[in-house]
């Protein structure tokens, strides 16, 4: 977690992790994390964008041993974390 000065108002980050499928890196850097690129095709896909948490790189760096690509280190802010964290 580090802290960012925005003017007058003090905000939070947070650092979360992302294993992309192979191929997938480069698009989501390039254009961010789309709907599109996470469809809802039951029962295989689940229209999720699954994270690692911030103390769970770990987690990321498992998946990324089948994937063999990379792991993108995402910063949000506290409050949109939180608000997401707790659905």
């Amino acid at each position: 977690m580090s802290t960012h000065a925005v003017g007058s108002h003090i905000s939070q980050t947070v650092t979360i992790y992302k294993a992309p499928q192979k191929g997938k890196a480069q698009k989501l850097l390039q254009e961010g994390f789309t709907p599109a690129d996470f469809p809802y095709n039951p029962p295989y896909t689940d229209g999720s964008c699954y994270f690692a948490g911030p103390n769970d790189r770990s987690i990321a760096e498992e998946f990324n041993q089948s994937y063999k690509d990379v792991i993108l280190e995402v910063s949000i802010d506290r409050e949109s974390y939180d608000i997401f964290q707790a659905t």
